[in-house]
């Protein structure tokens, strides 16, 4: 500002100096017309009349010389400003349409037509854009996003992850629109096994819960509760899994044992343990139309557990121990579940390291999984620890 305040002064002092100049030139001429009534400006008349104007004169010409010029920077910025307003608020107006010189601001009249321009076609189209709902742009995006996931269709690799997609864009365009949900249906599932098919369902369900109570996404325990009914429905589509395997010297319950501080075993004699296995992940069979069930429970349990004993490098069965099942029923579902066996390690093992396969198969939901527990047969008495103990 200072900068521009300097420059405007300068130009002051030029045209004062230039004035001064053109009235020493023609002094003599302006001399003999003295006698005449004087003109508006009194300092151009006296420099006119070939005077010497004073230091305090000049200056003060210089001065107002710089205001006049400020104001009318300020007068053109501010008609430059208003057009510009207009401008935008007509979109027809020409951008090339020359400014009409004013030598004073515009009357409020025109200053407030300007403001106010007459609707347009361009802004009523700007106005139908603009209310279009959110609805409507949800459900255009979604059918794009469907689109072009959909043209990766003969991907085999990407069956899994295009179907979880396509289930969340389903259950979003219902949430939005008000849909009905039960009347959605995905592609053709063929490309997906058996338990992808019960993993997206229980996604869709999940999705669906949420898109129906949308106030329940922001309850913590409502949510639990939805991925906890989720968990159970794909319960007979998971693996059964040996969450863990131990040989112990005393089992009371559920997590209460007590392991062996080694599995060091003594040859040429019987070594009796408890193998202890810790079971997930298991189906249940639904007792509910079973008309041998006269004990009122509801769900079953049925799993078999098989051992193996194999040498270091699995190439020979040592030892094994036949498949047992065990079916456990109840009212309701159980949340635990773990398998004991008393076993005998035979006297006939010969010095070395061996591998116990624990395995466990799910009567139910037809998975198996398995487990190793290393052991080892000694000759030194003194480098057996099995005997030792630890409570858990």
């Amino acid at each position: 500002m200072r900068e521009a305040k300097l420059k405007v002064l300068m130009a002051g002092g030029a045209i004062a100096a230039a004035s001064w100049i053109g009235g020493c030139a023609g002094s003599g001429e302006q001399k003999a017309q003295a006698n005449k009534p004087s003109d508006v400006n009194a300092g151009l008349n006296a420099l006119a009349r070939g005077d010497q104007p004073t230091q305090e004169e000049l200056q003060k010409f210089i001065e107002r010389s710089a205001i006049d010029m400020e104001e009318l920077k300020q007068a053109q910025a501010e008609r430059e400003r208003r057009l510009a307003q207009a401008r935008l608020a007509h979109a027809e107006l020409p951008e090339n349409k020359p400014v009409e010189a004013e030598a004073a601001p515009a009357p409020a009249e025109s200053a407030a037509s300007a403001e106010a321009p007459a609707p347009s076609l361009s802004l009523n189209a700007e106005a139908r854009k603009a209310e279009q709902s959110t609805q409507d742009r949800v459900k255009a995006l979604a059918a794009e996003l469907r689109r072009a996931i959909s043209d990766r269709a003969d991907d085999p690799e990407s069956a899994m992850p295009r179907y979880l997609a396509l289930a969340m864009l389903e259950m979003l365009a219902a949430s939005e629109q008000g849909v009905n949900t039960d009347g959605l249906s995905l592609p053709a599932l063929d490309k997906l096994t058996d338990k992808e098919r019960a993993a997206i369902n229980s996604v869709r369900d999940l999705l669906e819960a949420l898109a129906k109570d949308p106030a329940s996404a922001g309850d913590p325990q409502r949510v639990a509760e939805l991925f906890a009914r989720s968990m159970e429905a794909l319960s007979g589509a998971q693996n059964v899994h040996i969450a863990r395997a131990e040989l112990c010297s005393k089992v009371e319950a559920f997590g209460r044992f007590k392991p062996f501080e080694g599995t060091q075993f003594l040859a040429g004699q019987s070594n009796r343990v408890i193998v202890y296995t810790e079971v997930e992940k298991y189906a249940y069979r639904d007792l509910a139309g079973d008309g041998a069930n006269s004990g009122g429970d509801r769900w079953s349990v049925e799993l078999s557990q098989e051992l193996r004993l194999y040498n270091a490098d699995g190439s020979m069965l040592a030892w094994r121990k036949p498949e047992e099942t065990v079916i456990e029923k109840s009212r309701n579902k159980r949340r635990d579940f773990f398998i004991t066996q008393m076993i005998e390690l035979p006297r006939t093992l010969t010095v070395g390291p061996y591998s116990l396969k624990v395995i466990v198969r799910d009567r139910v939901g037809g998975g198996v999984s398995e487990a190793v527990i290393p052991v080892s047969i000694v000759a030194d008495r003194a480098l057996v620890n099995a005997g030792e103990s630890k409570t858990q």
